[in-house]
């Protein structure tokens, strides 16, 4: 959201921080949401690497989601 309105830096910083906090609480749905974010924004910072790997870690967290659900 701060990309929009000014620096893509702290965009990222937030987001990062966002990140740390789901993974500390061990909330996946809250981690898959800062992680998409944290993409965004990197994203938005031509930075595809980066994105390439938070796609994957999203990937990661939904497939062991997966495994979890019974049925």
């Amino acid at each position: 959201m701060s990309e929009s309105r000014g620096s893509a830096r702290e965009a990222a910083y937030f987001a990062e921080q966002a990140v740390d906090l789901a993974r500390v609480l061990g909330a996946p749905a809250l981690l898959v949401r800062a992680l998409l974010r944290s993409g965004e924004v990197a994203l938005s910072l031509g930075r595809v690497a980066e994105v390439e790997g938070v796609l994957e870690e999203v990937d990661a967290v939904l497939m062991c989601g997966q495994e979890n659900v019974p049925g």
